[in-house]
Parts: structure tokens; sequence; C-alpha cells
């Protein structure tokens, strides 16, 4: 690989474009920076001084990313006007993640072992055993991945309790739904990536690393 360039602070969040031109990446310092894939050259999308930046999205049209802070509301930044970013207030303050549909409405938050609904918070949705660090949903809002410490459930947002569909060897820091929504793939300290089927529940290692991997996104073919 080819190193694109070197974000100040350190990285947390990364997302590539629906046409693959441009990574985004979200920092420690609270800042998120646009990268060309073509010749490196950056802009600062959200300026440092905020919460850590915990998601990056972006809209499938691509004139849209959705910014998710671990304290705080999420942003959401308008690629085309370059307008002052909109606030999504999730209603319970601190959030460790935000679970959103394809067109950013916020479907499930998750607060320490807690996993309630974002647009009634007092409805507990699931209580787990472990704190829930890392959230995604299916575009549809139907479903939603949850890491429970090490620990990878699947469930339905209305539905009955999740199921475990595999655990990664350490604390994971960072998980991506493909595109198609059949694979998971899962990164963290253990130094390796993982990726999981969610339909047959099977795990296979996809490749290990020098240092723990703190962001991964799939293509957007996939």
């Amino acid at each position: 690989p080819r190193i694109l360039g070197e974000h100040p602070g350190g990285v947390q969040a990364v997302a590539i474009s629906p046409d693959g031109a441009r990574v985004v990446t979200g920092g420690l310092l609270g800042d998120v920076r646009s990268w060309s894939v073509a010749d490196g050259t950056s802009r600062v999308l959200v300026a440092a001084g905020g919460a850590s930046i915990y998601l990056l999205k972006f809209s499938p049209s691509a004139d849209a990313l959705l910014v998710v802070r671990e304290m705080g509301p999420s942003l959401v930044v308008d690629l085309i006007s370059g307008g002052k970013p909109r606030e999504i207030d999730t209603g319970l303050g601190m959030a460790l993640g935000v679970a959103a549909t394809r067109n950013f409405e916020p479907v499930l938050v998750a607060k320490d072992q807690d996993l309630r609904s974002a647009s009634e918070p007092q409805r507990l949705v699931h209580h787990f055993d472990r704190p829930v660090s890392l959230l995604r949903a299916t575009r549809d809002g139907n479903q939603y991945v949850a890491v429970a410490n090490s620990r990878i459930w699947l469930g339905e947002t209305r539905g009955d309790a999740p199921r475990m569909i595999g655990e990664y060897p350490a604390l994971a820091k960072w998980i991506d739904l493909s595109p198609d929504e059949h694979w998971i793939v899962v990164g963290g300290y253990g130094l390796d990536l993982w990726l999981y089927d969610v339909k047959n529940d099977k795990a296979r290692w996809l490749r290990g690393h020098s240092d723990a991997v703190y962001g991964v996104s799939f293509a957007p073919d996939g």
C-alpha cells in the first residue's frame, strides 16, 4: 500500500466515498479531513477541538457525510455547499455508539451496557452483559450489529434478543458492514482483521498488522 497522507493527532475513523475518489479520516482531536486518492491533497471538513470522531459514513450520493463523535451530538456535513454542519441530537448526551440508516436517521444509541431507541430514548432495546463499544445499523434500520467488548451480536431493532455471531480475538475497535450487508469486518487490538458471515455465522482471518487496527472500511463495490 502507499501512504496517502498523515492525519495530525492520530486517526480513529475512516470512510471511502462511493466513487472511490476520496477518503475521509476522523481524528482523536475531533477534526475530519478529506483526502484525494489521486494526489493525496487534503482539506479540513470539521475543525479540531471537539470530541474524538467515532464513525464516518458517506450518503449514497456522496453529497453528505455523517460524523459521529464519542461525546455530544452527531454532525451531517454538506459536501456540496460546504456550509456549517447540521447537528443530530441523540437525546442521551454521551453515547458510545449511534446506528443510523442510509438517510442518516438515528435508529439506536448505545450507552454503557444498554441499547436504546434514538427516537424513544426511554425504550430499552437490549441490555448486554458488557458495555457496547461499537454499533452499526443496516440501511433500512431494521437490524443492527453491536460489539460488546469482543463479542459480535446481530439483532432486530424491534425484535427478539440478538444472537452472537462471533467473537474477535481481542478488544474490537472498529467494524464495518459490506454494501450487501452480508459481511462484517472487524479490527482492533488483536492486530488482525477478521471477516464474519452474517448469514452463516462463520469467520475467517483476513490479514495481520504490526499495530492495533483503528479504522477499516469496505470499498463501494464490496
